[in-house]
């Protein structure tokens, strides 16, 4: 994917269930979370609101890697995790990389078939939110 400046990119691991047990997600993933939540606990920036399901998020680092390259850094770090994503997705949960591109213009996104196969292996789910 070319960028210079095309677009803003972020990639988030994110995991998410109605049961969701964030304690079990990082000592499965072995991974400390940005955030985390259980259900029914009360939203930070909306008191008085609770979460309907639990979440475990983690972001990666700030930098100006094209998304397709941000999705590569987390399939590198989660190589050899299929089991316990597998575990995960037997309970309900959703994995997910969770990616969000602002845009001001048109622009494209391209995912090869390689990484889309290596998302698939983890039992990962690639959710893209577009916002122009």
């Amino acid at each position: 994917m070319e960028t210079e400046d095309e677009y803003v990119a972020s990639a988030t691991l994110m995991i998410l269930g109605e049961d969701l047990d964030p304690s079990k997600v990082t000592a499965w993933l072995e991974l400390e979370p940005s955030k985390s939540w259980r259900r029914g606990e009360e939203k930070e920036l909306a008191p008085g609101n609770f979460y309907e399901w639990g979440g475990w998020k983690c972001f990666s680092e700030q930098s100006d890697d094209t998304l397709e390259e941000k999705i590569e850094s987390w399939l590198v770090l989660l190589q050899g995790r299929n089991k316990e994503f597998s575990k995960m997705n037997s309970l309900g949960w959703r994995c997910s990389i969770d990616c969000f591109l602002a845009f001001d213009s048109v622009s494209s996104l391209s995912v090869s078939p390689d990484l889309t196969r290596r998302i698939s292996e983890l039992g990962l789910t690639l959710d893209i939110c577009l916002n122009n």
